[in-house]
């Protein structure tokens, strides 16, 4: 082989190099259109953010007489930067595949945001007046300042579900839908309101504020897994005094126990303000998801393989116990339901 021709190869895989490593070490934004679903990635050095956007789409895998136009869902696992992200590598292709499989939007958050501030910016996406342009607005308690989440969209979403997993946690009945964690009232009709940007939004306390592995007599926490209903007249105030909360208590990317003690101790006082307000109270405010369904490792519907309340920050000493067990049943369930988990 020539010189000439040496030097064209060289110079091709040097060229080659350099674009990986660009593509590599930058801030990116892509759009992917596969399998008719709309994916985004946004990084920087404080956040990583992956949306899987399905709504609207066709599932790939639709069963016969089902119908995916129901409540706009969002299933989004939120977790600080460090060793976490290795569970979310095993975990994320399950989750997503579920979401895949019933037509609900993924997000996956890997930042330092407290999970009050990200469901309460959720909830401030379905505006459509959003003043994106400074990355602010305002709210009832002051200047409510975006993070990434909402300017890692093209443009606002306007949710009425969130199902909120930890890194370590799977949806492992991909035939399950979540949405039964939060049911309905079918007798309780849905109303309007006017929001304070004179917007007329619906209203759903036909269904409870909040779904969750919490016992309330007594009070007791035995899974982070939480279903928000952003649709519910109570939901406002209470994420404002949930964020407040957290500002008063310096919360930020603390332990699992820590985390939920807070939100417990919210629940607790908003559950009792609810109960003094005035209006139809037929649907309570907080629903408890049965134990068995979401019970650790032995959970039906959804398992995690570290305890809920006594699990500190995870170490990466703490991932040669915890990778092999949840790798173990992501394999188990995507077998199970082959070939949903090689389509995302």
């Amino acid at each position: 082989m020539g010189n000439s021709a040496l030097a064209t190869r060289f110079h091709f895989a040097c060229t080659l190099c350099i674009l990986l490593v660009q593509l590599a070490s930058a801030d990116t934004i892509y759009n992917e259109k596969e399998h008719t679903a709309e994916r985004r990635l946004q990084s920087s050095p404080d956040t990583k953010i992956f949306w899987d956007f399905n709504h609207g789409y066709t599932p790939m895998l639709q069963l016969p007489n089902e119908s995916f136009t129901g409540p706009k869902t969002l299933i989004i696992q939120s977790l600080p930067p460090g060793p976490e992200e290795q569970l979310l590598d095993v975990t994320s292709r399950v989750n997503r595949a579920y979401a895949r499989r019933w037509g609900y939007d993924y997000l996956s958050y890997i930042g330092n945001s407290p999970d009050s501030y990200l469901i309460n910016e959720l909830y401030r996406m379905r505006y459509t007046q959003l003043q994106r342009q400074d990355n602010t607005t305002v709210s009832d308690s002051g200047t409510f300042k975006f993070s990434p989440i909402s300017l890692s969209c093209s443009h606002p979403r306007k949710y009425d579900t969130v199902v909120v997993l930890q890194s370590d946690a799977m949806i492992v009945q991909l035939d399950f839908n979540i949405l039964n964690l939060i049911p309905r009232n079918v007798s309780q009709e849905i109303s309007s309101i006017e929001n304070e940007n004179s917007e007329v939004q619906a209203t759903d306390d036909s269904r409870s504020l909040f779904a969750g592995g919490i016992d309330t007599d007594p009070w007791n926490v035995y899974s982070t897994v939480e279903v928000w209903n952003l649709n519910h007249s109570f939901f406002n105030s209470f994420s404002q005094t949930w964020i407040d909360n957290d500002l008063k208590e310096n919360m930020g990317r603390a332990s699992n126990e820590i985390v939920m003690k807070d939100l417990l101790s919210v629940l607790q006082n908003a559950t009792a303000q609810y109960s003094e307000s005035s209006g139809d109270h037929s649907v309570p405010l907080l629903r408890t998801i049965p134990k068995e369904m979401v019970n650790g490792i032995a959970g039906t519907v959804i398992k995690q393989e570290r305890d809920s309340m006594s699990t500190q920050v995870v170490t990466e000493q703490d991932l040669f116990k915890i990778i092999p067990v949840i790798q173990g049943i992501a394999d188990n369930t995507c077998y199970r339901y082959y070939p949903l988990c090689e389509i995302v």
